[in-house]
C-alpha cells in the first residue's frame, strides 16, 4: 500500500464511534426484524448457543449499526474482538458479551456488513487499532424497505446506569505472543464492588433516582432538529463538520480521578455538542425553543444560599463594581473571578 492510500485509509477509519452495548428497542418491527434476520443466519451457519441470547445480541449489533448509518452513512463502528473487553457489571445492563463477534463475522460472510479488522501492536511500536465495521445496503434494505425501521425506533436500555465514577485503573491485555502487558488507561470503575463507596450509596441512589427520571421525560418526548445538511452541522473550523445522533438523548452523571467528590456534570445528550446558532433550531415535541440566559447566576445563587433575594434586595448588575473599570473586559474577567 502506498502512502497516499495509507493517509485515505486512515482518515476514512478516524470517522467512528465506539460500539454501544446499550442501543435497545421495544419497538415489534426491530423484534421481527431481528427474528426474521437470525432465522436465515441460522439456517446459512451452523452455529450454537442460547437463541434468545444470541437475538439480544443481535438486536444490539443491529441498532447500533443503524443507528450510526442515520448519523454518517460513511461512519464506522469500532469494536473489540477480545474476551477482555466485554466486562460484565453495572455499565453493561443488558450483558452484553463476545457473543456479539461470531454473529458479527457471519453478518460479514452474508454480505451484511464491511469489515476491517482491527491489530494490536507493542507499546514500542504504533498504538493499536479496533476493528471496524459498517452497514452496507443490504441490511439498509432489509431494515428499511423490508421493515419500515426508522429513527424514533431506537432507544436505549432502560436500566443503563447513569450515575458514573471516572479513574485511572491498571489492567492486563494479551498479546499475539500468548503474553499479558500492564497499561494504565481511563476507564469507569464499579464502585458497587468497592466498600470504600459505601458511605456515598445513599447519596449515589438519590441521584440515580433523579437522574432516571428526567431520563424518562426524554425518552417520551419528541426532540428534533429539523433539515440537519447532510454532510453535518458546520463548525468553526472550515474542513471539521459535526454529525449528530438524534437518538443520543441519554444523560448519565459523571464522577472523575475515583472521587464522588470531582465532576458529577451532565453528559450525553446530542444538544450538547450544539453551537449556540443551532440550539435554537431544537424543536420539543414540534415546539420552538427559547434559550434563556441567567445574568450572575452563580452570584445569584451564592446569596440565595444566605437567603437574599439579589433581584429584589440589591437590584443592581452583579457584575458592576464601583471603583473598577465598567467595560465588557472587565466584565469577562470579573465572570471568570
Amino acid at each position: 500500500m502506498d502512502v497516499k492510500e495509507k493517509i485515505r485509509k486512515a482518515k476514512l477509519f478516524d470517522n467512528f464511534s465506539h460500539f454501544d452495548v446499550h442501543r435497545w428497542s421495544s419497538y415489534p418491527e426491530v423484534k421481527l426484524a431481528t427474528d426474521q434476520l437470525y432465522v436465515h443466519l441460522k439456517t446459512n451457519n451452523k452455529f450454537k448457543g442460547n437463541t434468545q441470547i444470541q437475538k439480544k445480541h443481535l438486536r444490539v449489533l443491529l441498532l447500533d449499526l443503524f443507528a450510526n448509518w442515520l448519523t454518517d452513512s460513511k461512519k464506522y463502528i469500532a469494536i473489540y474482538r477480545g474476551n477482555d473487553f466485554y466486562e460484565q457489571g453495572i455499565y453493561n445492563a443488558l450483558h452484553i458479551s463476545r457473543q456479539t463477534v461470531p454473529l458479527m463475522d457471519i453478518l460479514l460472510k452474508e454480505g451484511y456488513i464491511q469489515m476491517y479488522t482491527g491489530y494490536f501492536k507493542p507499546e514500542n511500536e504504533d498504538g493499536s487499532k479496533k476493528t471496524r465495521i459498517k452497514v452496507t445496503s443490504k441490511l439498509i434494505n432489509f431494515l428499511v424497505k423490508t421493515h419500515q425501521l426508522s429513527q424514533h425506533m431506537i432507544e436505549r436500555a432502560p436500566n443503563e446506569e447513569c450515575i458514573i465514577l471516572r479513574g485511572i485503573k491498571e489492567r492486563k491485555i494479551n498479546t499475539k505472543t500468548g503474553k499479558s502487558k500492564k497499561t494504565k488507561t481511563s476507564e469507569q470503575i464499579d464502585y458497587t464492588k468497592n466498600k470504600k463507596y459505601d458511605n456515598y450509596i445513599p447519596l449515589i441512589n438519590k441521584m440515580r433516582k433523579n437522574v432516571y427520571a428526567y431520563n424518562n421525560l426524554l425518552r417520551r418526548t419528541f426532540i428534533d432538529i429539523p433539515h440537519i445538511p447532510k454532510e453535518g452541522i458546520p463548525t468553526r473550523s472550515k474542513k471539521r463538520k459535526i454529525h449528530i445522533d438524534l437518538t443520543q438523548k441519554f444523560v448519565a452523571r459523571i464522577f472523575n480521578n475515583n472521587s464522588f467528590q470531582e465532576g458529577g456534570r451532565y453528559f450525553g445528550g446530542f444538544w450538547q455538542r450544539l453551537s449556540s446558532k443551532w440550539r435554537k433550531r431544537i424543536r420539543i415535541n414540534d415546539h420552538k425553543v427559547v434559550e434563556i440566559d441567567y445574568s450572575g447566576i452563580h452570584i445569584i445563587m451564592l446569596y440565595a444560599l444566605k437567603g437574599v433575594d439579589y433581584w429584589s434586595d440589591i437590584k443592581t448588575d452583579p457584575y458592576n463594581i464601583k471603583g473598577l473599570e465598567q467595560s465588557e473586559r472587565m466584565r469577562d474577567l470579573l465572570k471568570v473571578v
